[in-house]
């Protein structure tokens, strides 16, 4: 039995509008799609499985895990119903992704597992690839950057392999993420010019970004550590403490040239970035214009982003609020203790990093400058203290 004329009219359109990745659109269709799955279940499962999926990747991209966990749930179940491996594999992936989204990493490892071993059985070199890519995901947040990183360069070499030039670009990004969270800053530069180059070259731009950013960190960190060992060596001689110029002012304006050009588009958090850049290259006022401002967007981002997992929330997200400084927001308790992890064990570097260490600094901003209109220069003194770390 065919397809009615308004049931091919609707499928497609969901399809044009998962093309355009215009996934409000999807949701915007969710009752006319799980109503249209009830009815090709018996005469097009196959079909109304993919639409299920369909509907759950709109909800997921729109931030609201909630309903996503549960269409792709049903998606799953109705795959292996069939008995479709391919598509048991896609489901996996997606809820997979979507744990991974709200920090259930165990339960996404298994899946991920299950549908790099489905892809791999298949001969589906695409699905093997994201799979590896995924579960590198997985291990990133947990801190295992080890196993991260094996997965990723999986990855990479997968996606060259088939010529998939947009999956070597994610694996390049994800790779660099890796090795600057364990301080090897040169090859988390290579990785991220990599990214950036690859990135311009197929004009997409939230990547290009990224990369832009992850660069900007990796030249931050590797100016201040080179800055400490020369103190550490003039200091030993007995000789005067070198300045940031010695220690490489080229360093210095590449860092704020990558970090700069995150900012411009979009990343506000790369302020605290130049904050502390600034600060480290001696530029002491400059530096705190920029952590002023980044305390201040800190208040004023809106209540929908968790500190923990660093994703923004949909509507169904119930947030819990920090006790501590009334600022931040998460998830739910598990993703509070996410926020203040140590980068050994999880924690963000790249963006906010650790809550815990900016917590009372948030808070006094917050009630001082925000809600008591005292002046920004009445925090001097904190603000320094908390650069100085």
């Amino acid at each position: 039995m065919g397809l009615t004329k308004e049931q091919r009219r609707l499928a497609s359109r969901l399809i044009e509008l998962q093309d355009a990745s215009d996934w409000r659109g999807v949701v915007a269709l969710e009752h006319e799609a799980l109503a249209l799955v009830q009815e090709l279940r018996v005469t097009h499962p196959g079909l109304a499985g993919k639409i299920q999926g369909l509907l759950g990747l709109g909800f997921r991209n729109m931030r609201q895990y909630t309903r996503a966990l549960a269409l792709h749930e049903q998606h799953r179940a109705m795959e292996e119903a069939l008995g479709d491996r391919a598509g048991v594999a896609t489901a996996c992936g997606n809820l997979g992704i979507c744990l991974i989204d709200t920090g259930e990493y165990e339960r996404a490892r298994v899946l991920l597992e299950q549908q790099k071993a489905i892809c791999e059985e298949l001969g589906n070199r695409v699905g093997a690839a994201t799979a590896c890519g995924n579960l590198g995901c997985g291990y990133y947040a947990t801190g295992d950057y080890g196993r991260a990183r094996e997965m990723q360069e999986q990855c990479k070499a997968m996606c060259e392999e088939i010529g998939d030039r947009v999956g070597v670009l994610s694996a390049c990004n994800n790779l660099g993420k890796c090795y600057l969270n364990t301080g090897e800053y040169a090859k988390a530069i290579s990785y991220f010019t990599e990214t950036y180059n690859l990135a311009k070259e197929l004009q997409v731009g939230k990547d290009e970004i990224d990369a832009a950013l992850g660069m900007g960190v990796a030249l931050r960190l590797a100016f201040r550590v080179n800055l400490r060992v020369r103190a550490l060596a003039a200091s030993q001689l007995s000789g005067p403490l070198l300045s940031a110029s010695a220690c490489g002012d080229d360093g210095v304006r590449e860092a704020e040239k990558w970090l700069q050009t995150a900012l411009d588009g979009g990343v506000t958090t790369a302020r605290l970035h130049l904050a502390h850049l600034a600060f480290d290259a001696g530029q002491e006022d400059t530096a705190l214009a920029h952590l002023k401002d980044y305390l201040s967007w800190c208040v004023e981002r809106g209540r929908d982003w968790c500190a923990g997992c660093q994703q923004k929330r949909g509507e169904d997200a119930q947030m819990l609020t920090c006790g501590g400084c009334r600022v931040a927001r998460f998830c739910n308790a598990d993703h509070q203790k996410m926020a203040s992890r140590t980068v050994a064990s999880g924690g963000a570097l790249l963006r906010w990093g650790r809550h815990k260490d900016m917590c009372a600094l948030l808070g006094k901003w917050r009630q001082q400058i925000v809600k008591d209109g005292m002046s920004p220069d009445s925090c001097r003194e904190d603000l320094l203290e908390f650069l100085q770390r």
